[in-house]
């Protein structure tokens, strides 16, 4: 099928593309500010820790302050574990909330312009496939990011329907990192690759119905 004739932006689509990149350019910031915050916090966790640690009561017994002591780090750790744990978890299922509905507003608009009247959005991926390929020319299982991309579906489906916790078929089909309980570790590194993933696959999808950008997304 051939690509789209989109020589000439109008308003409506330089709107579109223009919220279209800050949307994904948006992803990186929010999750450079929040790590932020993140170590920001752990790091005052961690001060907060070794002031009660340093001013257990001398009157106490000594039984006394191992409980305190055992507990209070006890209670650190677990913060430490979960808490920028949680933040990477709800992270990726941003990402994914943003790649369903980008697919949806790039299948809208690309039968808009190609003067279909059925402008409704998808309401699935396998749709957005379906429209990318039959209506815009471009087939999503031959994009070179497709596959990191339905990783990234596979694991924000097991941090929302399991919590995390995977099976070994998961882990070994995933590569992924697991603790003792077989609940899923996200690193920083996989979420900062997941916004790189989610940015060129768009740039490939965006070039592959023939939409032009403004601007380079990477």
């Amino acid at each position: 099928m051939d690509k789209i004739d989109l020589s000439l932006l109008d308003l409506e689509s330089h709107y579109y593309i223009t919220g279209f990149q800050e949307r994904l350019n948006g992803l990186a910031n929010y999750f450079a500010i929040m790590s932020t915050q993140v170590a920001c916090i752990e790091s005052e966790q961690s001060k907060q820790l070794k002031k009660d640690l340093e001013n257990v009561p001398d009157s106490w017994s000594d039984a006394d302050q191992y409980s305190f002591i055992q507990w209070r780090e006890n209670e650190y750790q677990q913060f430490k574990s979960t808490f920028a744990e949680n933040f990477r978890y709800s992270f990726i299922v941003l990402v994914w909330l943003v790649i369903e509905d980008e697919l949806k507003r790039v299948c809208v608009e690309v039968k808009r312009r190609k003067g279909l009247q059925n402008g409704n959005r998808p309401r699935e991926i396998s749709q957005c496939k379906q429209i990318l390929k039959e209506v815009g020319g471009f087939d999503v299982k031959n994009s070179a990011h497709w596959s990191g991309i339905d990783d990234l579906r596979k694991i924000r489906n097991c941090i929302v329907h399991t919590s995390g916790f995977v099976d070994d078929s998961i882990i070994e089909r995933l590569n992924l990192q697991i603790d003792d309980d077989k609940r899923l570790r996200v690193s920083t590194e996989y979420c900062e690759l997941a916004v790189q993933s989610t940015t060129e696959f768009f740039a490939e999808v965006l070039d592959g119905v023939g939409i032009k950008r403004l601007r380079s997304l990477k």
